[in-house]
């Protein structure tokens, strides 16, 4: 058992979950942006998957200390959006939440044809099944949906 009361195999697979969910959420906001017209998050070189591209040192420390961690904001030109379209910043900004949401489908469908089975791990395994890892990795990505959708600044539910 590690300080957060979690073994390493669950720790393991948070923080493949957070990882992964983290860099698609930023991409995401990258990649609408750039959509949109506003070339500053390619000029920043977060247009990329590549997790080291988001990840924030202290968000990254203080989600292996504390549990709670963030990434680095993707950054945005909202006067360099495309001028005809003026929900733009609202796009870009629900693009991250939507990210999320999409990630959770996608994980949710192996477990809803079946496709993984909910055994137990043997009792010296050190990572969990395939399927407690899909549930958290859904669980996980639907708290980071909706965490960001509230209204307040930094979180682009602040935007929306």
């Amino acid at each position: 058992m590690l300080g957060l009361g979690l073994d390493i195999g669950t720790l393991i697979v948070l923080l493949i979950a957070l990882i992964l969910s983290l860099s698609v959420h930023e991409f995401a906001h990258a990649w609408t942006a750039d959509q949109f017209g506003d070339d500053t998050p390619r000029m920043n070189g977060r247009l990329t998957l590549n997790p080291l591209a988001h990840l924030d040192v202290m968000g990254s420390l203080m989600l292996l200390v504390a549990g709670f961690g963030w990434a680095r904001p993707v950054p945005v030109n909202p006067y360099a959006l495309n001028r005809r379209s003026p929900a733009a910043l609202m796009w870009v900004s629900l693009a991250g939440p939507m990210s999320n949401l999409l990630l959770a489908v996608i994980a949710a469908l192996p477990i809803r044809f079946n496709l993984v089975s909910p055994s137990y791990p043997a009792a010296n395994a050190i990572l969990p099944t395939p399927y407690s890892f899909l549930l958290e990795f859904i669980m996980i990505n639907l708290v980071l949906m909706i965490f960001n959708l509230i209204p307040l600044a930094p979180l682009d539910g602040e935007k929306i």
